[in-house]
């Protein structure tokens, strides 16, 4: 079961206008994701996940998840920084706002 929590309630408050996520294609790398830095997009890149289509497609969780299994060292800052790369909020706000839904989403996937 994978769930698009990005594309559910986080993305519910942003509009087309002001996402800047919401104007790239699929074909953009993660690259300039703002939540997502170098270790991040390394790890990313461990777990076969090149660019924002792959990204979109898997959601936050089942990204973190394939992240997790090629690399132990993953926490949880990357579920709240992938979602936030995916809806445009800045990842403190997604560990406030959608932290107990992300974590329940998680426990299902595992």
């Amino acid at each position: 079961m994978v769930f698009l929590l990005a594309s559910a309630a986080a993305t519910q408050t942003l509009t087309e206008s002001n996402c800047l996520i919401c104007r790239m294609n699929d074909a953009t790398p993660i690259s300039p994701l703002n939540s997502l830095g170098p270790k991040s997009q390394a790890m990313l890149a461990q777990a076969g996940i090149h660019n924002l289509g792959q990204l979109r497609a898997l959601g936050s969780v089942e990204a973190y998840v394939r992240t997790k299994r090629v690399n132990r060292g993953v926490s949880l800052n990357l579920l709240w920084a992938l979602e936030s790369a995916l809806c445009g909020e800045p990842w403190q706000q997604v560990a406030r706002r959608y932290r107990t839904s992300l974590l329940l989403a998680l426990a299902i996937n595992l």
